[in-house]
């Protein structure tokens, strides 16, 4: 099973794309989950991304700018900046399916892509109102007070991000498209519950849930005519 690690251009520069599986099939960008959920999601996208890859399906996994192994720091980031990324990657890799995972469909409306498929999507709204209460958790535990909201820059969670990114991600929600869009809930229908990989108390795998999404993204893209 190919694994290679490639370069993607986008306005603020280049940033890092894993791909695995065949390039002569079907084309999927992931677009990942944000902060700590892809930490916690990552194994159980590997475990996805192989499957995929047996079933003749390329996938590219993108670092966004200031994540992974970018070479930005995230203060530096904005929110468009991500949505920039988002599709530059796109077009690189030439209308591919895009699968945008948790907060990553926040980002995917700018792109370019055959479909549109999404697992668990959630407003931005949600995702900041966790960072920052477990922030509120941790610093009551630890003594430190509060951060000043007029602060040009915000931790959350070990994360020191612009308060414009704060401000933009809170009020972000998917954008809606007239077709070709599927959306996938969690827990899937016809799949046993368990616990979400993002909130898990270890960043495990959770190999049947990649399987079964696995196979749901193969159906829709063969409803989409591959």
């Amino acid at each position: 099973m190919s694994l290679r690690f490639e370069r993607y251009r986008w306005g603020g520069g280049e940033e890092w794309i894993t791909v695995r599986g065949p390039a002569d099939g079907p084309r999927v960008l992931i677009v990942p989950p944000l902060f700590e959920e892809m930490n916690f999601t990552r194994a159980t996208l590997t475990a996805f991304t192989c499957i995929l890859a047996e079933r003749g399906i390329g996938t590219w996994l993108i670092d966004l700018p200031g994540t992974g192994e970018s070479e930005r720091h995230l203060e530096t980031v904005t929110w468009d900046a991500w949505r920039e990324a988002v599709a530059a990657a796109a077009l690189a890799i030439g209308r591919p399916h895009l699968a945008a995972i948790r907060g990553g469909a926040l980002l995917d409306d700018r792109a370019t892509g055959a479909s549109r498929w999404r697992f668990a999507a959630t407003p931005g709204a949600s995702l900041i109102r966790q960072m920052e209460r477990a922030q509120a958790i941790g610093d009551r535990e630890g003594g430190r007070p509060l951060a000043h909201a007029a602060a040009p820059l915000r931790d959350l969670i070990g994360y020191r991000m612009p308060i414009a990114l704060v401000d933009a991600l809170r009020g972000a929600v998917p954008a809606l498209f007239p077709d070709r869009l599927r959306s996938v809930p969690f827990p899937l229908p016809d799949h046993a519950p368990g616990i979400a990989p993002w909130r898990r108390a270890e960043p495990t795998a959770d190999v049947a849930l990649a399987a079964a999404l696995a196979a749901d993204l193969a159906d829709w893209i063969d409803q989409c005519g591959g």
